[in-house]
């Protein structure tokens, strides 16, 4: 007589093997499950899985979301070690632009591409919580994600610096809409008062250029996916043009004490939810590869780029290795 699984088993049959055969493929205890059944066992929890699918197809969607959220999570976790590991790089870093108090004990790290409208859509935002928040610290660390036009604003805003105008100069040239173009560039650099020649000689100056590359791999030490991406403290990594009421309620739990051992893993959590949404819900408008030849950054990664509703990502699909050689 054959032995079948008890009623009261089956109850708890869907739910439970469900999250073992997504959660436990490849490790000793999917291997002990395979075992712990009989032939007649397993084939009706195959059973009762197939029936479930076709009556809630939502639960494989659920479990790939879950698997998907602990996934980011864990992403999360392993970049603030290296923000921990690396704060002078950081939220400590020197060799960009800082703005609000160079003293703060808030220190925040936004990472932008000049051509990101999401970036763009915070500038005035970030003016706002500069003002507001006397402890502020923010480091704006630019790398160019979206392709050759994209360099070659960042070039030009951090050949901007040199002349001691990075911040009057960004501003002018991403709110400018004319099409990118060295003359542009020119005419954006006369506008603000800037030695324009000398600015289009500096964009290939190795200062520049090393800037920018630093830049990048330091994006790599995270796995940034792309911009805005804002790092807050070492505490929380948060993706995406987030409200200025947000970015205000990530400072105020980096200044609480209790933070470090009470809500460290409520937000990785969270961000990881939100980093999860953002794979799922993007919906790719343009991919592009570019060399960057000629743009007096030769040594430069090919990079793509993929666009979602709030933020602008690097695409990795392992095309001429994408975002990073």
């Amino acid at each position: 007589m054959k032995k079948l699984l008890p009623l009261s088993f089956r109850r708890y049959a869907l739910a439970g093997v469900t999250c073992l055969s997504l959660l436990s493929v490849g490790t000793p205890f999917g291997h002990a499950a395979e075992t712990s059944f009989t032939p007649a066992q397993r084939a009706e929890i195959v059973t009762i899985l197939r029936n479930a699918l076709k009556t809630d197809p939502s639960i494989l969607s659920d479990a790939i979301t879950a698997l998907q959220t602990q996934a980011a999570a864990r992403k999360t976790s392993s970049a603030l070690d290296v923000v921990k590991r690396d704060r002078a790089k950081f939220g400590q870093s020197n060799t960009d632009v800082v703005l609000g108090n160079p003293h703060g004990t808030l220190e925040v790290v936004e990472f932008y591409d000049p051509r990101c409208p999401y970036c763009r859509k915070v500038l005035a935002d970030l003016d706002t919580l500069v003002a507001s928040e006397p402890d502020l610290r923010l480091v704006e660390k630019i790398v160019p994600v979206l392709g050759a036009n994209s360099v070659l604003d960042t070039q030009a805003i951090l050949a901007a610096g040199l002349q001691n105008a990075y911040s009057k100069f960004q501003k002018a040239l991403m709110s400018d809409s004319a099409s990118p173009s060295t003359d542009r560039i020119r005419r954006v650099a006369q506008h603000v008062g800037l030695d324009a020649d000398r600015l289009i000689a500096d964009m290939k100056n190795p200062k520049v250029l090393d800037t920018m590359r630093q830049n990048l791999d330091l994006a790599r030490s995270i796995d940034l996916e792309g911009t805005p991406t804002f790092v807050i403290g070492d505490k929380e990594i948060i993706p995406g043009a987030v409200a200025l009421n947000e970015l205000h309620a990530a400072l105020a739990r980096l200044r609480k004490p209790q933070y470090r051992t009470r809500h460290t893993t409520k937000t990785a959590a969270t961000q990881s939810n939100r980093v999860a949404a953002l794979f799922i819900s993007a919906r790719p408008i343009n991919t592009m590869a570019h060399n960057l030849k000629g743009q007096g950054a030769n040594n430069l990664p090919a990079l793509r780029f993929t666009q979602s509703l709030r933020y602008c990502f690097f695409s990795n699909d392992g095309t001429q290795n994408a975002f990073f050689p």
